[in-house]
């Protein structure tokens, strides 16, 4: 027993050197572990937030990734972390979240570099409380309507264009009553949909769905049909609207029937889909769409519950690598609509055009590619694209009736579009039309010479991330292609824009903007002061100290 216990004590003093050697290793690299210290507090009220979760996502290194902190009754958390570049941001129920570096809900903030040893004591973080929407929906005798629908919905423009979303909902009770919340600071819309009267009339016979109940058209606030007559709610940072009651009328809507006429009439072997939106002159919108039932075997389709208004029809089949597409203007009242609406159904074309550099050769234009993408986002398959050959040609293949945007890229430095024509007619903004054949209709004009910009954004003197954006302010400067060119300032603030088309601009420098929010033509007025003016010419190349835009500023930040 004593030699046991003799050699268990001689292999523990062996062992000690290098458990020694592992605490002190332990305590080195704590020792060289940053310390981050802050406070989280209510951005509207000033007070204190308790269980607030701090998290650390670690952006160098694979290991260890993530941790968190949650902060204690003083709103206060601290965290020992090992050297590194970081992003930090902070969740509450309850609140925004919000990301260190970004002054609003909506930015995506900055990375925090910590080095070995260092301090960090005074972090603190901002949040909002979510807010809330309440009120009533009545009838059109003033009496509480139990069981409406309440759809809060706001428009965002992430896809370059205007589209109406879906944020929250909710639902009347017995008294009429609803109530939204949970809802960052913004811009909203109300749509309520009206109950329908069950088993109020027999069933519909001779449709593909059977229709029993009274529907009645769903109603923006305060009570429009279309979203052109909707009044937007601007919610503050943690606020409640309250008694924003909805007055509903009922306006009975319709059920559309109809058929699709193509040259491939096995509607059983390709896939289908027939759409039907608001029309917006000659394009259907991207808000309020309604996707039709389609009956495979016949090419039949309906759609329900179909509000009165303005509408374009679109359908369209893939069948064995073919796309065809088809539009209809439609016009639906009350009293009268159409009852059989033959849609015809058209196949992919050809479509030819030139490209041309002024003062340059399109040789230079090695590797750039004409694409077209559906504008209304409701075309099948990929968007077509074509390489531009030695001689500036290019032929994009498969093209389907409907609208679609023009692009192309990458260009040479220097290199901007002066024109772009379709059949002899110039392409001043917007969509282009393809409605059949066009070939050798594009001409595409590039000149050489274009103006540069580059620049610094601060913030209280210091550089500052943000989004900056060039808004034409002269026919001259409103290229048909890219209407706002912008980029983003990297971490020292600094821009440069390349190849800018010359004419007159308004500069902006946006801090925690959201995607494309400046195509809003309300969000560019409220700002329109804010811009600075400037004028480039062919060649120019000038500087800019800019000086960031917060979100909601009515004038620059100091």
């Amino acid at each position: 027993m004593r030699a046991i216990f003799c050699a268990l004590s001689v292999s523990a003093l062996l062992l000690l050197p290098a458990f020694v050697r592992h605490l002190q290793a332990q305590n080195s690299q704590t020792a060289a572990n940053a310390l981050v210290e802050g406070a989280v507090f209510n951005k509207v009220s000033g007070a204190p937030v308790k269980r607030a979760h701090v998290k650390f996502i670690r952006l160098d290194t694979q290991d260890l990734p993530e941790t968190y902190a949650d902060t204690d009754a003083s709103g206060r958390f601290s965290m020992s972390l090992a050297p590194g570049q970081y992003r930090i941001w902070v969740e509450r129920a309850g609140f925004s979240r919000l990301n260190y570096g970004a002054s609003s809900t909506a930015g995506a903030g900055k990375a925090l570099t910590l080095s070995p040893g260092q301090e960090l004591r005074d972090i603190s973080f901002g949040i909002s409380p979510l807010g809330v929407i309440s009120g009533r929906v009545l009838d059109d005798d003033g009496d509480p309507m139990q069981g409406a629908g309440v759809q809060v919905l706001k428009i965002s423009y992430a896809t370059g264009k205007p589209t109406l979303v879906p944020f929250s909902g909710t639902g009347s009770n017995d008294r009429g009553e609803y109530r939204a919340f949970g809802l960052p600071p913004g811009r909203y819309f109300l749509l309520v949909t009206q109950p329908g009267a069950p088993l109020s009339k027999p069933a519909s016979s001779g449709l593909l769905i059977a229709d029993s109940q009274d529907f009645f058209a769903p109603l923006y606030y305060p009570g429009a049909v279309e979203f052109s007559g909707a009044t937007p709610l601007d919610l503050a940072e943690g606020a409640e609207l309250q008694d924003v009651d909805i007055r509903l009328r009922r306006i009975p809507v319709v059920t559309l029937q109809g058929h699709v006429v193509s040259p491939f009439e096995d509607f059983a072997g390709s896939r289908w889909r027939v759409v039907l939106a608001p029309r917006e002159g000659d394009s259907a919108s991207q808000i309020d769409r309604a996707t039709a039932t389609v009956d495979r075997a016949s090419g039949r389709f309906e759609l329900h519950n179909v509000a009165p208004g303005s509408y374009m029809l679109v359908a369209t089949q893939l069948y064995r690598g073919h796309a065809l597409a088809g539009r209809l203007p439609i016009e639906v009242t009350s009293g009268a609509h159409p009852e059989d609406i033959a849609i015809g159904l058209n196949p992919g074309v050809e479509v030819d055009g030139t490209v041309e550099v002024q003062g340059g050769s399109p040789d230079s234009l090695e590797g750039a590619t004409v694409t077209l993408s559906d504008s209304e986002a409701l075309m099948p398959g990929p968007p077509a694209h074509s390489r531009i050959d030695a001689s500036g040609a290019f032929r994009l293949s498969g093209v389907i009736p409907g609208l679609w945007d023009l692009s192309i890229g990458p260009l040479p430095p220097g290199v901007w579009t002066k024109e772009v024509l379709l059949n002899g007619r110039p392409i001043t903004a917007g969509a282009i039309e393809i409605v059949g054949p066009t070939s050798g209709a594009f001409r595409i004009v590039l000149a050489s010479g274009g103006a540069k910009l580059s620049g610094l954004v601060t913030r209280d003197g210091q550089p500052a991330n943000a989004t900056v954006v060039l808004v034409p302010q002269s026919a001259e400067a409103r290229d048909p292609l890219s209407p706002y060119p912008s980029v983003l300032a990297d971490d020292r603030g600094g821009f440069e824009f390349g190849g800018v088309r010359p004419g007159a601009y308004k500069i902006f420098a946006f801090e925690d903007v959201e995607p494309f929010a400046w195509l809003d033509p309300g969000f560019l007025k409220s700002v329109d002061a804010l811009g600075q003016e400037i004028t480039l010419g062919e060649g120019d190349n000038p500087k800019a100290r800019l000086t960031v835009i917060a979100p909601g500023s009515s004038r620059p930040s100091p």
